[in-house]
């Protein structure tokens, strides 16, 4: 590598930042079938998408003259997956961010690349479950029943069947009685009324009763929605870990924390890469 130095400190930045990315020294083919060796970054990186936490493999190739040209970045879907092209992703798994194409050192570098890509991933999943192919059972075959070779005994039209006796009548036989059912004691009141005074009969159950002990379930699943939905928006949409803390200005989008809001100067959000992005305001949540 030309600038050995500066490639070892970008790669050590973002590695520390992306625990699961290891760096490998492996053989690249490129398009036009030669082979070169290459410092590549494998492993994953994690994105958010519907509130859950999905962990997306990717393979990041170093040039020989990094950081002054972009990586190339793939996606490297697993055997029970399957790539979903869409406006970042290719059906070969090719990463095409803007942030690539306007890759410029010293502003762009492997951790705010990363940062990019894990918030883009979270809007557009990169790849989906393959479906499996479901076991169906062959209809089972029975074969024809083969005539056998026995002789069928002729028919005698004077043969006529015996009669049997009928079964004997006992006449001490009687029909069997049912158990009586049992006998339950009335039910007694702790207190009875007094003497000349009535009960009061109890009150009946109202409907409003049973439809709120029946809706205390569903408000309760709508509330924890609700809260989770509200721990996302307040989460850093970088690295998904400390909360928010900067918003973009003049855009307005608060997706990043202190940490990661000083280091990537532009809204990842917004459209060209946040081209338009002036700087950042601190947030203080009131208790």
């Amino acid at each position: 590598y030309k600038h050995l130095d500066i490639t070892k400190s970008d790669v050590l930045d973002a590695t520390n930042e992306f625990t699961s990315l290891i760096p490998k020294y492996e053989d690249y083919v490129f398009t036009d079938g030669s082979n070169f060796k290459l410092l590549q970054l494998v492993g994953t990186i994690p994105t958010t998408y519907n509130g859950i936490v999905y962990n997306i493999p990717i393979r990041v190739c170093l040039m020989d003259t990094h950081p002054y040209i972009a990586p190339m970045v793939y996606v490297t879907p697993s055997s029970n997956m399957q790539i979903n092209p869409g406006r970042y992703v290719d059906q070969n798994g090719k990463v095409d961010l803007p942030y690539l194409k306007e890759w410029n050192y010293p502003t762009s570098d492997l951790f705010g690349m990363l940062q990019v890509l894990s918030i883009v991933f979270g809007e557009q999943p990169p790849m989906y479950a393959r479906p499996t192919a479901t076991n169906q059972t062959s209809p089972r075959v029975y074969s024809r029943p083969q005539p056998t070779n026995q002789s069928i005994p002729p028919v005698n039209a004077r043969t006529q069947p015996s009669k049997l006796p009928p079964p004997p009548v006992n006449a001490r036989t009687q029909p069997t009685k049912l158990p009586a059912p049992p006998r339950y004691p009335a039910e007694r009141t702790q207190n009875p009324p007094a003497e000349g005074k009535r009960q009061a009969p109890p009150a009946p159950c109202s409907m409003s009763n049973i439809e709120d002990q029946t809706t205390d379930s569903s408000t309760i699943d709508e509330e924890l929605d609700e809260l989770q939905k509200l721990q996302g928006l307040l989460r850093c949409k970088i690295c998904n870990v400390r909360r928010v803390a900067l918003a973009y200005q003049p855009c307005g989008h608060c997706v990043a924390c202190q940490d990661c809001g000083s280091k990537v100067h532009s809204c990842p959000t917004c459209p060209d890469n946040g081209a338009n992005t002036r700087g950042t305001v601190k947030i203080l949540f009131a208790p």
